[in-house]
C-alpha cells in the first residue's frame, strides 16, 4: 500500500510502502480500507529519507551529501524540513510541551 509515513531501515526502494499482512480476507480488506484513506505526503517521505541519511551519519552530513544520500533535491530537503517543522507545531497545539510533569499538578 502507499504510505509516505513508511521508511524502510535500509533500502530506499521500499520506503512509502507498506507491507499489510491479515488472519484473512476480511481483516485484510479492513486494513486496506484504513490505509487508503491515508494521504500520500511526499514532504513526510521526504522527511524519512532525510532522517536516515542524518542518522547514519551521526547528525553530521553535508548537504551536498544529504542530496546525493536521499535522491532529493535541495528544494525538496528544505520542503521536508518546512513540513517537519510544520508537523512538529501541530503536535504541541494538539498536545501541549509534554517536556515533563505538570508543575501546577
Amino acid at each position: 500500500m502507499p504510505d509516505s509515513s513508511v521508511i524502510h531501515g535500509h533500502d530506499p526502494k521500499l520506503d512509502g510502502k507498506r507491507w499489510l499482512t491479515a488472519c484473512s480476507p476480511e481483516h485484510l480488506a479492513a486494513l486496506v480500507d484504513v490505509y487508503k484513506e491515508r494521504p500520500f505526503v511526499y514532504a513526510e517521505l521526504w522527511v524519512g529519507k532525510i532522517g536516515r541519511a542524518v542518522e547514519a551519519h551521526h547528525g553530521r552530513i553535508s548537504p551536498e551529501k544529504l542530496a546525493e544520500e536521499t535522491g532529493l533535491t535541495q528544494v525538496q530537503i528544505e520542503l521536508g524540513e518546512l513540513w517537519q517543522e510544520l508537523d512538529a507545531l501541530r503536535w504541541h497545539r494538539w498536545f501541549g510541551k509534554a517536556d515533563g510533569p505538570d508543575p501546577s499538578g
